[in-house]
């Protein structure tokens, strides 16, 4: 479940059968921080800080995955479009080791290559496909988050994912309300129904 503070903007998510019991979100000019929170209610560990450049989108990110891990780093680059066209990941303190960039095509992310920033290997591949005749309402931006890039144009039909020595096969199929929104997600794994997602709406004042 999500909560929203004043302005639209994603204050909480609530999970369910989880620990921690959801993430709250602090803003600041500079900064979003996403605080973990206790089954009590109250924020309790800073998982993630993303720090903010001067057209409001995410510039990079520090993900801790906790007490004692090492923090995780990855800096964040847009096209004109506001669209995230490259990643570049690694721990902090340390020579990044990743390079993801994103390609798009008519407003849709196309696919996506992730590589070694060591020896210039591809490690993942991964290829997208949608439902061109179906607007995409599952985004970001509806979801009350305006720092991550531009959302794509169409709703998420199919993805291949390519590792190295493994391939994994994603079909989404939905069912829609009387507003062509979303209400069911049906996901299958390389052959293999995994547990559909509900989707819920509320209209903000």
């Amino acid at each position: 479940m999500y909560v929203y503070d004043s302005q639209g903007r994603l204050s909480k998510s609530l999970y369910s059968n989880s620990l921690p019991a959801g993430m709250e979100y602090v803003y600041t000019d500079k900064t979003i921080t996403g605080k973990d929170v206790g089954t009590d209610g109250k924020p309790y560990f800073d998982r993630i800080v993303y720090t903010l450049g001067s057209n409001g989108l995410a510039v990079s990110d520090k993900y801790v995955l906790g007490d004692n891990s090492t923090a995780q780093i990855t800096n964040y680059t847009y096209n004109t479009d506001r669209q995230l066209v490259e990643e570049i990941a690694g721990e902090e303190g340390k020579a990044p080791v990743s390079r993801t960039v994103y390609y798009y095509n008519k407003g849709n992310r196309d696919s996506l290559k992730t590589f070694s920033l060591k020896d210039g290997k591809l490690l993942t591949f991964i290829r997208f496909e949608y439902y061109t005749d179906k607007p995409a309402v599952l985004t970001y931006e509806n979801n009350g988050i305006t720092y991550l890039g531009a959302s794509n144009a169409n709703l998420l039909k199919k993805y291949v994912q390519i590792n190295p020595g493994d391939t994994t096969t994603m079909d989404i199929s939905y069912v829609l309300d009387a507003q062509n929104r979303p209400v069911k997600g049906h996901f299958v794994q390389n052959g293999l129904a995994l547990s559909d997602e509900i989707y819920t709406y509320i209209e903000l004042p």
